[in-house]
């Protein structure tokens, strides 16, 4: 609108204002003068006055005045996406309180149900039934367990086993442990007969960790049978959490490896050094840095001939008791030694001093300098040199510059002494046997790129994270694609997976060492994206942003269709082997629709949401598909789909354009990872975000937009003054508090003058102009199509005539006299100018102008199906990265992963190569209601009902109807004959299922254009079905599902389906509940606390009545219940059809039984949670971190059972199966003083909160010695805790035993004892309940000769 308009607009809104103010003040004037009472002698409004109040009432409606607090268009209302309390359904709410100003977001917050963190409990939030737009949610233990926002329903879980071809062998004949083979070849390949299921069902199969005892080696992921059969130690653990496998650092002499207890103790023996285990150094580096930390040198043993020598440790040599010389080697003729300089040249022994350099060996064989081709400077005269004065192996950027004439081998920048090749020797000009090299244990990796002994880095099979599409940013990861991470050791590459299905992924850090050049390290970490739906729950946006694997995904296609998502980041991948309904869920999150309204003007028409006809919708909706998980439309890791067409796309769209050539290329690029070469996952910061739980929020939704009429805005600008002073000020006249008000204002009790009369009179008819041409506006809808400054112009000129009229009514002289003329005249005048408005009004409503045009652009997100057949599955692992069970399914429909824990005999396998027929069709049973049976015929079933003639005459009903196939497949329908399957609509959704069921709507007569009064009109409806079965057979025929319909009166009953709560219980200090009941058809309800007739029912159900509004139970009513006893009875009663009004209101149907008895009664006493352990104590450990284990027990509320969580970060406790004691345990505990509060909740919401506190005590001291004596015949001594306690009795070990190999002393708490010899001496070890002890050569006591 231009300046000018806006002018004029704001004058004609002035005029119309107060114009309406002063003919309510006229009004209440004229009804004060006139004295009006009623048969009683009260004071009543008068004839005008009356009028005037039913104007009112027209005029000020709910749908045309609002609040000049600019109140949110939908406050007081609150949207129910799964219509209530379906704990099947991932749904959700948009509340809108009542009385939300505009700008409240409150408004514009899609709440998610929601899992618990224990996949037990289910958040199910739905809308309050009251007025008050707010809404609220039941905690709700599924039965089966909850996933992605839903309770889980195994019964349509399809599970594949043995019978999809595949069958596992316990011991194969080319020697493999519990392998996976087709059925049909299984016993061939072998030894034993084949079990018929999947490894993993096959408990000797189970992985965990198998444990070496003898070599004290931990091999993780190994089958139980494999283990055992190895007489090794079996844990069900495949990830080696277990106190065997733990690593420390032991120390041999100038070596220290970080390796097992056990193996420290078999390569301690080997090296014939007594061992020397430290736990509590925990770090491969640490460990390392303890290398070489002894002084050496030359050992000199002159009681020998020629004064023998040996170059070794400080201690080593005064253990011998010989003469040591520090820094000095053997061969230093100061030393007059037999052994000549320089005699060989070789690398270190493994087994002794695990050193990585080439070194010069004396006629003695003792370790010399490093090598040098320069003699004279290794030899240093006969002193040693260190590694840093030594010769340099390289020279500026070339590690290897000196390869040919120096030995200083550097392990961290890729070299270790080894034997010689035809590339890599050492010179050799004096003739001497040099078959050693500093040998390049650097790697070359996929890319051809160099990488450094110890370095590692991430490896992806295509794009990772967020990218930036043709449209919007996106998760781009593909389906089947995985994280790697490749580690060079010794120059070989290892590879690593990270878990499958993305739930690990690799992330990558550089760090600069010189030269400008990096080393790279890799490291695979649990992909914390699943977190990210949850995060949509409620206002969490923090959360979303503090996880590294999360992004928010943002979709802006119009003004009123945008709307803010927190996405992972990196997608988890679905089991795409097996078609979850977990898997749909997900992607149900991504199917929203559009709604486009266009309102016809009277020049121009106004568009809401016209950008959602176009591809942008499409192209975003799918972008925040694909961001889901496996969805939408997509591209496998090796660059193939499941088809391009609208029916196998993986997606479906209504009424906007499909996805063009381009954005499917778009999306190819994704699986080409050197498009993506140096983009690596973000590591982020764990510790802002991990371990928080909490209810999670939304981000945002999507709006529908209304219709915003001209005269709303008009009315909304005036309506808070006029509607107060028009309504309010009547009423209040008539009250003595609101008479002496009004006195005040100079409104209730003034006497006018004969020409304000006049004026009022003008007022009062200008008033009623305006009503009705505001009125005749929004009946006729009008008002939508025309601009506002056109809209302002006929209520102007209904309100100015209106008043002409109105002073002619009263013969006004005063004002016709300053308007040029009589009163008759002006009459006349001003009714032609409202008869001409309400012309004009008819007449635009006759052109169509505001008639409004509405359209759902509607996006289905389906789960993302791998190509039918299996001509990939040889593809997988063809890449050089190691194939998985994922990355097998994503390849094709008949693709399966068999001996998928064997890397040697892994293969992806087409288990269907031969099959050529279509999938059989027949109708599914049970699935029918009661009076509906099938009649099959050759190609396809007749539905029919139980009337003579079969035909269905329930015309507003939802018959379910389902097909029962031979094998998986996906199938679709069509209202067309011969439909080529690509092209039809989905029948259910895309997954490749046994069973589909599909509610079927039946058509009334009216869109056949038949009449409905017509008895004898009849139809006939046909549907086609094919299907499409894993290996890509389609049905060539179709499959008919047929039914005929006719016209008849509805006389069948409603029903009450379901109650929600569907038991009596509830909680015991209930005041009032929200209930829902569930009819079988649409109705209106209403309920009272006696048995009464519908009629005289008094309180109303909130129902939902639109056949749109069916969910799985029927027709939703909800209402609020007051408890005021313990036991209460509700009396329910419902009429259908609440479409037929008037005189064929008789016509509606009571419910049957006529009335309904709704039953709640509390429980007999609260929830209580009776103990919580740990509570109010000190627990002692014996080091960082502890584990401790908390148990809560619970009573009372509904059968004592509950769910519990810690209320500090939600994690919740796991329970038995009577849900009565809970369970946590806590690994990671430190020392220190804990509080912490456990929050249980029933079935029925009842709840409990108790605080318990504990203190974590760490012990690491060693037991001390209090007391020692001699007991006639015994020495005994007493320790300051429990402990055991061990002694020695050779003086040439003194304390330098192993704890094991020690003696064990008698008592095994405070005393302990034993015989006394008195002349031995006892070296005592003692060792508390922790483990402390004495290690190396300390003793907690030494007793010799019976004296301490």
């Amino acid at each position: 609108m231009n300046k000018k308009n806006k002018i004029f607009s704001s004058w004609l809104q002035i005029i119309i204002l107060v114009s309406a103010i002063f003919a309510f003040s006229y009004l209440l004037n004229d009804n004060s003068k006139a004295e009006n009472k009623n048969e009683y002698g009260e004071k009543e409004l008068g004839p005008l006055g009356k009028i005037m109040l039913k104007l009112v009432k027209i005029i000020i409606d709910d749908s045309n005045f609002a609040s000049a607090a600019d109140v949110h268009p939908n406050a007081g209302k609150c949207a129910d996406s799964d219509g209530g309390k379906d704990y099947n359904t991932l749904g959700g709410v948009m509340p809108c309180p009542i009385g939300s100003p505009a700008t409240s977001e409150a408004c514009n917050n899609f709440v998610l149900d929601y899992c618990s963190s224990d996949g037990k409990r289910l958040a199910e939030y739905y809308c309050k039934t009251d007025v008050s737009g707010q809404s609220a949610f039941e905690v709700y233990t599924c039965p089966n367990g909850c996933l992605n926002g839903a309770c889980i329903n195994l019964s349509s879980r399809q599970i594949f086993g043995a019978e999809g071809g595949v069958a596992t062998c316990m011991a194969s004949k080319n020697g493999s442990i519990c392998a996976e083979y087709p059925s049909d070849v299984c016993n061939e390949r072998c030894k034993t007969a084949c079990i018929p299921s999947l490894m993993k069902d096959v408990e000797a199969c189970k992985l965990g960790t198998c444990y070496d005892s003898l070599r004290g080696i931990c091999q993780l992921a190994s089958p139980k049978k494999a283990c055992l059969d190895k007489n090794n130690q079996w844990f069900d653990d495949k990830f080696g959490n277990i106190k065997e496998c733990k690593l420390g650092c032991c120390v041999l002499k100038n070596d220290a490896l970080f390796v097992s207890n056990q193996e420290c103790a078999k390569e301690t023996q080997a090296r014939g050094l007594q061992k020397d285990f430290r736990e509590n150094i925990n770090d491969y580096f640490k460990c390392s840095a303890l290398s070489g930390s002894e002084i050496e040198g030359a050992c000199i043993f002159y009681e020998e001939p020629l004064n023998a020598c040996k170059f070794t440790t400080k201690g080593d040599c005064t253990k011998r008791g010989q003469e040591f010389h520090p820094g000095i080697l053997c061969s230093n003729r100061e030393l007059n030694t037999k052994c000549e300089p320089q005699k060989s040249i070789g690398c270190a022994p493994e087994n002794r001093d695990k050193r990585d350099e080439v070194y010069w060996y004396d006629s003695c064989g003792n370790r010399e300098n490093i090598y040098d081709a320069n003699k004279a400077k290794s030899f240093n005269d006969g002193k040693v040199l260190s590694k840093e004065q030594s010769c340099s192996l390289g020279s500026g950027s070339n590690d290897f510059a000196n390869q040919n004439i120096c030995g200083n081998c550097n392990r961290f920048l890729g070299s270790i002494c080894n034997k010689k090749t035809a590339t890599e020797f050492l010179d050799n000009p004096n003739n001497q046997n040099i078959d050693v090299v500093c040998r390049n244990i650097n790697c070359r990796d996929e890319n051809g790129n160099a990488r450094l002994n110890g370095e590692s880095w991430c490896v992806y099979q295509g794009c990772i994270g967020v990218d930036k599409g043709i449209s919007t940013e996106r998760s781009c990861d593909t389906p089947g694609s995985r994280d790697f991470r490749k580690t060079c050791i010794n120059g070989e590459i290892i590879t690593e997976s990270c878990e499958d299905n993305r739930n690990g992924i690799c992330e990558q850090t550089k760090t600069p060492i010189s030269n400008g050049r990096y080393f790279s390290t890799a490291s695979c970490r649990t992909n914390l994206g699943y977190l990210c739906y949850s995060y949509n729950q409620a206002n969490k946006k923090g959360q979303c942003e503090k996880n590294p694997d999360c992004f928010i995904k943002k979709v802006d296609v119009a003004e009123n269709f945008k709307f803010e998502f927190c996405a992972p980041k990196y997608k988890p991948g679905f089991n795409l082997g097996e078609q979850t309904e977990s898997a749909a869920e997900i992607c149900n999150m991504g199917t929203l629709s559009c709604k486009y309204v266009k309102v016809k003007g009277l020049f121009d028409d106004d568009e809401i949401n016209k950008e959602c006809l176009t591809e942008k919708f499409t192209q975003q909706m799918n972008d925040f598909c694909m961001s889901l998980g496996d969805c939408g439309a997509s591209y496998n890791y090796i660059g193939a789909t499941s088809d391009s067409s609208t029916r196998t796309a993986n997606y479906e769209v209504s009424n906007a354009p499909v996805l063009s050539k381009a954005y499917l290329d778009d999306l190819k690029r994704y699986s080409d990872e050197k498009k993506f070469a140096g983009k690596f996952a973000e590591a982020g910061s764990i510790e802002n975000y991990f371990g928080i739980l909490g209810i999670p929020g939304a981000l945002g939704s999507a709006s529908a937009p209304g219709v915003d009429s001209t005269t709303a805005n008009v009315l909304k600008m005036g309506g808070y003054t006029a509607g107060a002073l028009g309504s309010l000020l009547p009423l209040a006249a008539h009250t003595a508090t609101g008479a002496k008000v009004l006195g005040a204002m100079h409104l209730a009790k003034a006497a006018p003058a004969k020409g304000l009369s006049a004026f009022g009179g003008a007022l009062a008819g200008a008033a009623i102009g305006f009503s009705i041409a505001s009125t005749l506006l929004s009946i006729t809808g009008v008002d939508r199509g025309l601009p506002p400054e056109a809209t302002y112009a006929i209520l102007a000129i209904a309100t100015v005539g209106g008043g002409a009229a109105g002073v002619a009514v009263t013969g006004g002289a005063s004002i016709s006299g300053l308007l040029g003329g009589s009163g008759p005249a002006l009459g006349v005048i001003g009714i032609y100018a409202v008869v001409a408005v309400a012309l004009f009004i008819a007449v635009c409503a006759i052109l169509g102008v505001g008639d409004v045009e509405e359209k759902d652009v509607r996006f289905t997100c389906l789960p993302w199906q791998p190509p039918a057949g299996g001509k990939d599955c040889d593809k997988c692992g063809k890449d050089g990265l190691p194939c998985s069970k994922y990355s097998c399914n994503s390849l094709g429909q008949n693709c399966q992963i068999i001996n998928e824990d064997e890397p040697k005999t892994r293969a992806c396998v087409n288990i269907a190569p031969n099959d050529t027929m279509a999938p059989i069709i027949k109708s599914l049973p049970g699935v029918l209601p009661f009076g509906y049976a099938y009649e099959e015929f050759d190609g396809g079933v007749k539905i029919k009902s139980s009337e003579s003639d079969g035909c269905i005459k329930d015309v507003y009903a939802l018959i379910p109807f389902g097909v029962e196939l031979n094998e998986p497949a996906q199938c679709g329908m069509s209202k067309v004959p011969l439909t080529p399957f690509d092209s039809m609509a989905s029948f259910g959704d895309n997954r490749y299922l046994i069973n589909h069921s599909f509610p079927l709507s039946i058509p009334t007569l009216e869109s056949f254009g038949l009449l409905p009064f017509d008895p004898h009109a009849k139809a006939s409806v046909n549907l086609y079905l094919r299907c499409q079965d894993k290996s890509g057979n389609k049905n060539e025929r179709d499959y008919a599902i047929s039914f005929c319909i006719k016209q008849g009166p509805d006389i069948t009953p409603p029903q009450i389906t379901k109650t929600i709560p569907a038991g009596e219980e509830i909680a015991f200090g209930a005041k009032e509940i929200n209930a829902s009941v569930f009819a079988s058809e649409p109705v209106e309800c209403k309920w009272d606390v006696s048995n009464k007739n519908y009629s005289n029912m008094e309180n109303e159900l909130k129902c939902k009545n639109k056949i749109g509004d069916y969910t799985i139970y029927g027709f939703k009513c909800d209402a609020n219940f007051p408890i005021t006893k313990n036991e209460s009875i509700f009396y329910i009663s419902c009429l259908d059809q609440p479409w037929l009004l008037g005189e064929n209101a008789t016509k509606r149907n009571l419910l049957a039984p006529d009335v309904y008895e709704f039953k709640l009664k509390k429980v007999a006493s609260p929830l209580k949670i009776d103990s919580i352990y740990p509570d109010d104590t000190a627990i002692k450990f014996g080091s960082e971190p502890a584990t401790i284990e908390v148990v809560v027990r619970t009573s009372g509320g509904l059968n004592g059972g509950a769910i519990c969580s810690f209320k500090e970060f939600m994690e919740q406790l796991t329970s038995d199966s009577s849900a009565r004691v809970h369970k946590y345990m806590f690994n990671q505990m430190i020392g220190g003083e804990f509080n912490y509060t456990i929050i249980c909740e029933d079935a029925v919401g009842n709840s409990a909160e108790r605080t318990a506190k504990v203190n974590i005590e760490i012990d690491g001291e060693v037991p001390k010695i209090t007391r020692a004596y001699k007991d006639f015949e015994s020495l005994v001594i007493a320790t300051d805790e429990p402990a055991e306690c061990v002694f020695g009795k050779k003086d040439s070990e003194k304390c330098g035993f192993e704890f094991s190999n020690g003696t064990l002393m008698n008592g095994a708490s405070f005393v302990h004892t034993t015989e006394l010899d008195e002349k031995s001496a006892y070296y005592i070890k003692c060792k508390d309940v922790y483990g402390n002890g004495n290690i190396n050569d300390e003793c907690s006591i030494i007793v010799r000769e019976g004296k301490i």
